[in-house]
């Protein structure tokens, strides 16, 4: 849904249960139109949202979130001064199906997002 237009993947990293990846943030997405005009941040919604879609380009499935057990929000992202952030995360598929996720958005120096929660196929 947001992949390839509002931010793509430049590196990926994909390990036993876990991703290590980078995400390039589009600025000039109309999102920002609206959220803010003259300083951009990325909705919280869409920070999970990156989560979920590079989870299914991991497991080659889609999901749907059916539990945040944590979500802190730590740090805005403004796609002009961080076009880019880093994301890592692991997960461990549950014996009812879910998917058990516990990760982070951040660059060098700034955690954006912390998450933890579960999401079904």
């Amino acid at each position: 849904m947001l992949l390839g237009k509002f931010f793509n993947i430049s590196e990926r990293n994909i390990g036993e249960n876990s991703i290590h990846a980078t995400l390039e943030i589009n600025a000039s997405h109309p999102i920002f139109d609206g959220h803010f005009p003259g300083q951009p941040v990325v909705p919280g919604v869409c920070m999970l949202q990156m989560i979920k879609e590079l989870l299914e380009t991991a497991i080659e499935k889609k999901t749907a979130l059916i539990k945040a057990d944590f979500m802190k929000f730590l740090a805005v992202i403004n796609p002009l001064e961080n076009p880019s952030v880093k994301a890592e995360f692991s997960y461990t598929p549950q014996e009812d199906g879910a998917i058990q996720v516990s990760g982070r958005l951040f660059n060098d120096s700034i955690t954006f997002l912390k998450f933890r929660g579960s999401f079904r196929l």
